[in-house]
């Protein structure tokens, strides 16, 4: 008898102990997410109220949501940051109706969704799966900037740039359909790299004079860049012959990415200047310098490892433009492959070269 008092005491230390476990996992993980709601931290407390009762009543497709007296551009600002910070509810529909006194003051706002409950539910169990498949393919062993940098190959693979691709203003066009524009892409790579535990949030503004979105992500205490779409070669490349991925834009500087990009006002963005994991730099492709000598060099080199490309980046338009004289303008071009020729015993040698002026970024092929 006393026995089985020991060990029903055991069992309910047990229970209360995994009861802890299971409340500070919640915690942890209740944590992580508002970790990952860059937008919400800039509202004040009548938004941030607003904010929360969206995405209560996203969930459980509720349409009616009262205000506490905010101007309707506070009313959009919490909204949107709903939007920004929730790929996962692709349901929500971005734009919304709202109710004001007479003071100007909103009161409520109906929300829209583009989907009924019960497709949203086959959807989401279908997007569930899609993005389980990638994780498993996506090394877990690897240090932060691998995960980010799987994840922006494995899309830039997958995924197939289409203006006119359904649902391509949320993930359902990645996960469900594998073709999408911009912001499908930035909303996939924030769900997958949030799920992976990193810190990834959505960066809307333009790009050569269009709109474009983008990400913003954190490896330690640095911030940096992610535009998957632009990492894509299908996507702004006209000659149609390089097919390989460009990594310009992975995890890159605002220096780099402000050359073609500029975000929108709605949040106060950090700074990112880190070169860190600057993809050339990691890779022996960052030339400091465009004089002869040094391209002669790195390319020298590469020849007689056998390979057959050279990438270059430089640190800066005028050190790129003096590569770009030297290669093109005094024949060093030429010169590189006449000694491929010679290194190689062959009797002639077809070449082609590639200019991307705004990533300072000069890559031959033979």
């Amino acid at each position: 008898m006393k026995h089985g008092k020991k060990g029903e005491l055991l069992w309910r230390i047990c229970i209360f102990c995994l009861l802890i476990l299971l409340g500070r996992q919640a915690d942890a993980e209740e944590s992580a997410a508002e970790d990952f709601q860059f937008y919400y931290q800039f509202l004040n407390e009548d938004q941030r109220e607003l904010y929360n009762n969206v995405i209560e009543a996203a969930k459980r497709y509720g349409t009616a949501v009262d205000v506490n007296r905010l101007s309707a551009a506070q009313t959009e600002q919490a909204y949107l940051a709903v939007y920004y910070d929730h790929p996962e509810l692709f349901w929500l529909s971005s734009g919304y109706q709202y109710w004001s006194d007479g003071n100007d003051h909103v009161t409520g706002i109906e929300m829209q969704y583009n989907t009924t409950w019960e497709q949203k539910e086959y959807q989401n169990d279908q997007i569930e799966a899609a993005i389980q498949e990638i994780l498993y393919e996506v090394d877990y062993g690897q240090d932060t900037y691998g995960k980010i940098k799987s994840v922006y190959e494995y899309l830039i693979n997958r995924v197939e740039y289409v203006p006119e691709s359904e649902y391509n203003q949320d993930i359902r066009s990645v996960f469900l359909n594998w073709e999408s524009v911009c912001t499908g892409y930035t909303k996939a790579t924030q769900v997958l790299l949030q799920r992976m535990g990193i810190f990834c949030t959505c960066v809307r503004g333009n790009a050569n004079g269009g709109n474009h979105a983008w990400n913003l992500v954190q490896i330690d205490d640095e911030y940096y860049y992610v535009d998957t779409t632009w990492g894509d070669p299908l996507y702004l490349n006209d000659s149609g012959w390089y097919e390989g991925i460009d990594y310009t834009y992975l995890c890159c500087t605002e220096e780099v990415l402000f050359r073609t990009h500029q975000p929108e006002d709605m949040a106060i963005l950090p700074e990112c200047h880190s070169q860190l994991y600057n993809y050339y730099q990691m890779n022996g492709m960052y030339l400091e310098s465009g004089d002869w000598d040094v391209i002669y060099q790195y390319v020298m080199e590469i020849i007689q490892w056998g390979e057959n490309e050279a990438v270059m980046n430089f640190p800066s338009e005028e050190q790129y433009m003096l590569a770009k004289i030297n290669l093109l303008d005094y024949g060093l071009l030429d010169e590189l492959m006449n000694q491929y020729l010679n290194f190689s015993g062959e009797g002639q040698v077809s070449f082609t070269y590639e200019q991307r002026d705004d990533e300072l970024v000069f890559r031959i092929l033979w």
